[in-house]
């Protein structure tokens, strides 16, 4: 990601950057949600330990995840919502994160 907060316009593009983000192809009547393959590694592989770090330190990391365990996801979708809402807010900054708050707080 580099220094540069302005490369990234928003938390979408870091996400697609990072391989986060399902590619979702839409022709007439079918629609396909697929993984996606081409990435950047290394900004993968740091999203998976800000994640584990966030899970061992953070109490709202913990009370996310904990929350989509609850709603039936298994750990590992529930591990990918956390990590993709810490690369949001890595990118966002602080709007990011008094949005998630925001959210946190009306469910």
């Amino acid at each position: 990601m580099g220094d540069d907060r302005t490369h990234f316009t928003d938390a979408r593009s870091l996400k697609g950057f990072a391989g986060a983000a399902p590619v979702t192809r839409a022709s007439g009547r079918s629609l396909v949600v697929s993984q996606r393959r081409i990435k950047n590694d290394r900004l993968a592989a740091v999203g998976f330990t800000w994640g584990l770090s966030a899970l061992n330190q953070s109490p709202g990391a913990r009370a996310h995840y904990d929350r989509r365990r609850a709603t039936g996801d298994g750990h590992a979708a529930a591990f990918a919502y956390a990590s993709r809402r810490i690369r949001s807010m890595a990118v966002c900054g602080s709007s990011a994160a008094s949005a998630s708050r925001a959210t946190a707080s009306r469910t």
